[in-house]
């Protein structure tokens, strides 16, 4: 499970990382590739915790319960990942803006 969220993790630090450098005429999928990417960690990861709780044969009580656990572990990463590239990247534009405002003449 850790696995899946450190790629998950990876995952959206990469594609915010790529947003930060949007080229000239960027398509609709590079627009829109952060949110295309948590939706489909979205549609994927609870899939294969799915399968993950059927290979743990709990008591499906039980089951349910890490179920949910790691639903909440996911979603709350990835909005904690989405949070902190997002303040990165207002940083990253703020100090370029002041250094083109201290360097023009």
């Amino acid at each position: 499970m850790l696995f899946l969220l450190g790629t998950s993790a990876y995952a959206v630090v990469l594609v915010v990382e790529r947003s930060l450098d949007m080229g000239e005429k960027p398509g609709w999928i590079r627009e829109n590739e952060v949110t295309l990417v948590v939706a489909g960690i979205g549609i994927v990861y609870p899939n294969i915790f799915n399968l993950i709780g059927m290979v743990e044969a709990y008591h499906p009580g039980v089951q349910l319960r890490w179920q949910l656990a790691r639903f909440v572990s996911l979603d709350q990463q990835n909005i904690m990942m989405m949070f902190m590239m997002s303040y990165f990247r207002q940083l990253v534009i703020l100090f370029s803006l002041r250094i083109l405002c201290f360097n023009s003449p």
